[in-house]
């Protein structure tokens, strides 16, 4: 039984690989060119796709978990999963903070760490 059950488990997880290799590494379709642009982003595909997939299977679900992660309002969630369904870009309108030279990063990643 042990045994049947490991089986199916592997199984299952090598299911999900093939899926989240398909869903990062496949091809754009015609109508994801089309929302997404000619010149896409690699990243911002799967977002999309990851997006029409939470919405198709279970929308409720998803918006109730995400609502539970980061503690952001439902229709918040809600609104960004259908925007990025649709491939717009929700933070193109937004104005960018201006840095100033005192909050620079540098190479290092982080405010307190200095490239050597």
């Amino acid at each position: 039984m042990r045994l049947i059950l490991k089986s199916l488990w592997r199984g299952l997880r090598g299911f999900v690989l093939i899926c989240m290799l398909w869903l990062s590494f496949a091809p754009a379709s015609s109508d994801e060119v089309t929302a997404l642009g000619a010149e896409l982003n690699r990243f911002n595909l799967v977002q999309l796709r990851l997006a029409r997939a939470m919405l198709a299977v279970a929308p409720d679900f998803a918006v109730a978990r995400y609502a539970d992660a980061t503690d952001m309002p439902p229709d918040l969630i809600r609104a960004h999963l259908e925007a990025k369904a649709n491939g717009d870009d929700i933070f193109a309108a937004a104005p960018q903070a201006e840095v100033s030279g005192a909050r620079r990063i540098e190479a290092g990643g982080a405010l307190f760490v200095q490239p050597d």
